[in-house]
């Protein structure tokens, strides 16, 4: 029953205070979510009850019936507040209720007929959600299957692991095992490159480095005047140079090997008799600081790397660089995000970007459902098939210590962070290559393959439950082929030649040219990787052929160092 008409004192003021209640509510919303407006739209329709009495007198017939919602909006608030925070199948079906009241004093019952088609209905609804909620774990899990096989069928694997078992050679090298690098300062005179802040870190100037790890390697680090290996290049390039310049990370500064065994010092060596196709002699010159991915790679162009003006600019892409491209969501403990439009990259603050949303409509609106409606199957089932669940991983900062760099290889279910990670990894690309461009050089892209043994490795050594996971060795590739060739650049894959000289040696791809235990080239990676350059340089008539050395030459498969 409506409130009398003589007591206006009380509605006004239950309407100020709902008034008052409503305005709190919007005040301490941060943002505007279904949820809230969920809550608005509650106190809104509280604040139409309360004052429909006031109208009624304008209303006539079927709209004078709004009147008699003040009570039912009072109960509707009332219960839920009340059951919000119980949740289930019962909750639910106290809210379809409370629904078909609504229907009945709206639109009327007036005969016993209307009232017993009213009460089917709403049988009819309750009875289906509770059929629909019973059955639908196994609907999820039917979806959850069909999901995969897709997966399966998109990425061209079969349902094992990349490798079982039984096809996986021992390693053959000695695992280092709970031993870290270490690293000390023998000589240090000056504080870093003045390129370095402008890609958010560089490395030391006119500094030795004391860089060692038992077991592996020992070796002294020097960095010149201008923060990287090696002798000092010019700005200014003689017109009879072609120059090469390697940009990238941790691989590129390798401070696991002397500078002479680097893949731009050994490249040099290669080609130090070489040519191009018109006659220029070849320089080849290496920037990386550990970390870096290939946001950081442009930044550097950007800023200083074009001042040398390289011909040919290679980035070896490494399996890292993706989550390196997305600090915020893989390493929370760095002090850097990136700001990227069409036309630059800016380094800013974590949490000062606005986060781009990663859900679609259905998947926000799942999310902002009641706390009571969370659990019920019905809603699970919607999100298996609106929203496939997306894994929140251990970062590498994380209590897991979870290395977020092997998860580039799942294919299902979609990785939190890496749709975000590859689409800012596409645009640096893009950006560095139209740089590049505009100077007149280009850009190459090398893949390094760590091999199918050591990736099967890191899918089985499970931090977290993966249980349902699908890997694909080839996953990286793929999304770089999907937009490296559309850009014009090239893309060089290491993995048959890897393979090749990891036969021929009789060994496994990650052991032969890798540090176990350390995970970057050893002298015989880089050197080989040179090699394989070096012959694509040939092939592509970049270098004259007239002077090419033979295959195994150079590639050397079987170099000591």
């Amino acid at each position: 029953m409506p409130l009398p008409a003589s007591s206006r004192a009380l509605k006004i003021a239950l309407t100020m205070a709902l008034g008052m209640v409503a305005l709190y509510t919007l005040s301490v919303v941060p943002d505007w979510t279904i949820g809230s407006a969920r809550w608005a739209l509650v106190m809104a329709a509280a604040l139409v009850g309360l004052f429909s009495p006031y109208l009624s007198g304008f209303l006539a017939g079927r709209a004078a019936r709004i009147t008699r919602l003040l009570p039912l909006v009072c109960l509707i608030m009332v219960a839920g507040l009340l059951i919000e925070q119980q949740g289930g199948m019962g909750a639910a079906l106290v809210y379809a209720l409370l629904l078909a009241c609504t229907v009945a004093l709206i639109w009327g019952v007036q005969t016993r007929e209307q009232g017993l088609n009213l009460a089917v209905m709403t049988g009819s609804v309750a009875v289906s959600l509770l059929l629909v909620n019973a059955i639908s774990p196994t609907l999820t899990q039917t979806v959850a299957n069909m999901q995969k096989q897709k997966a399966l069928q998109q990425a061209g694997i079969d349902l094992r692991p990349p490798l079982d078992e039984t096809q996986m050679t021992p390693a053959t090298s000695t695992t280092i095992a709970d031993v870290a690098p270490q690293a000390e300062i023998i000589y240090q005179n000056g504080s870093g490159p003045a390129w370095g802040p402008l890609a958010g870190w560089g490395t030391n100037t006119n500094t030795r480095l004391h860089y060692w790890m038992t077991g592996a390697y020992d070796v002294m680090v020097d960095y010149n005047a201008e923060g990287y290996r090696g002798p000092v290049m010019p700005y200014d390039k003689p017109a009879d140079v072609y120059r090469i310049l390697f940009i990238g990370d941790s691989y590129i500064e390798a401070r696991e090997v002397d500078y002479e065994k680097t893949i731009y010092a050994q490249l040099g060596d290669l080609l130090k008799n070489a040519h191009t196709a018109d006659g220029k002699r070849i320089e080849v010159m290496g920037v990386g600081a550990t970390g870096w991915g290939t946001l950081q790679a442009y930044l550097y162009y950007h800023n200083e790397g074009y001042k040398y003006h390289p011909d040919l600019v290679i980035n070896p892409f490494i399996i890292n660089d993706v989550a390196d491209n997305n600090p915020t969501v893989f390493y929370p403990d760095r002090t850097i995000d990136f700001a990227i439009s069409d036309a630059s990259v800016q380094i800013v603050a974590p949490g000062t970007l606005t986060p781009r949303p990663t859900y679609n409509g259905m998947a926000r609106w799942l999310e902002n459902l009641p706390p009571m409606m969370q659990p019920l199957g019905l809603m699970q089932l919607m999100r298996q098939v609106f929203t496939p669940p997306r894994e929140v991983l251990a970062t590498a900062s994380g209590p897991k210590k979870a290395h977020p760099q092997r998860y580039i290889f799942v294919s299902y279910p979609e990785i939190k962070g890496y749709a975000e990670g590859w689409s800012r990894t596409e645009a640096a690309y893009a950006l560095l290559n139209r740089e590049i461009k505009a100077q007149g050089g280009r850009l190459m892209v090398v893949y390094v393959d760590i091999g199918a043994d050591r990736i099967t490795e890191m899918t089985q050594d499970r931090v977290e439950d993966q249980t349902g996971w699908l890997w694909d060795l080839t996953l990286p590739v793929k999304h770089l082929q999907s937009f490296l060739p559309r850009m014009g650049i090239p893309l060089l894959l290491t993995g048959d030649t890897y393979k090749e000289c990891a036969a021929q040696a009789k060994e496994r791809v990650y052991d032969l040219l890798f540090y176990v235990g350390d995970g970057h080239w050893n002298p015989l990676g880089h050197r080989i990787t040179a090699g394989l350059v070096a012959q694509t340089l040939y092939d592509d008539g970049t270098l004259d052929p007239a002077a090419r050395p033979s295959h195994e030459a150079l590639l050397g498969c079987f170099a000591t160092g």
